[in-house]
């Protein structure tokens, strides 16, 4: 609660997931009169990052070349692994990914996995969200730019040689039903697995975090055909 009492003291509200606090951003805006800045969700990826620093930064008047300096060399650092592990060509045109989240969450992964790292995405999910938002407009625009529309509501438990991002409910069923799967755990944690390092996947951090996940996962599958 005493985090809710400070609300007011903030130069800026920034809201990531308009599904979940759609009704706060409202509040905050309308009834209490605060700034409040909607992200259309959350930064995944260096160009998401980047456009979200760059947003923050105009609203509050602020010098943000020294984060976009940051992304800079996140950037470079991935592009060195990519080249390292995967060569000039990148991810193998095989490999494919399953993910599911809200609206906006999903627009964050398709942009980093599909427009920039370049790998097609085989089934999306959709999860139920009480607010509205745009982010499912803008998702269904970018399968559409990719010609791949059918992939939205597909099974994420049939799928093979994927990478799955999801609930580690969704990775064991995945498992259940398919032998060449690498699952990223993306939302409630599992039991067997304890992080004593705290992990994101948000930002120029996050982003390379997940790029790491991508790297070891596409070398699992191979070894397992």
């Amino acid at each position: 609660m005493e985090s809710f009492r400070k609300i007011p003291e903030a130069d800026l509200n920034i809201l990531c997931c308009p599904e979940r606090c759609e009704k706060t951003g409202i509040y905050l805006k309308e009834v209490l009169k605060l700034p409040v800045y909607d992200a259309g969700g959350f930064p995944i990826g260096f160009d998401q990052t980047e456009r979200f620093v760059k947003e923050i930064s105009e609203l509050l008047h602020t010098d943000c070349r020294p984060a976009l300096e940051d992304i800079e060399k996140a950037r470079a650092r991935a592009f060195y692994y990519i080249a390292r592990c995967l060569g000039s060509a990148g991810f193998p045109e095989e490999l494919r990914y399953a993910v599911e989240g809200e609206s906006s969450v999903l627009c964050g992964y398709v942009d980093y996995l599909s427009r920039y790292l370049g790998i097609r995405p085989e089934a999306i999910r959709e999860l139920p969200a009480k607010g509205s938002g745009s982010g499912g407009e803008r998702l269904r625009r970018m399968l559409k730019g990719m010609n791949a529309e059918e992939v939205l509501g597909r099974d994420l438990t049939r799928v093979d040689n994927a990478v799955i991002l999801g609930s580690a409910g969704t990775i064991m069923e995945t498992f259940l039903h398919s032998q060449n799967v690498y699952g990223i755990e993306t939302m409630g944690g599992a039991a067997e697995y304890i992080h004593v390092v705290p992990q994101t996947y948000l930002g120029s951090t996050g982003a390379l975090y997940l790029l790491e996940q991508l790297i070891n996962g596409n070398r699992m599958l191979k070894a397992w055909k």
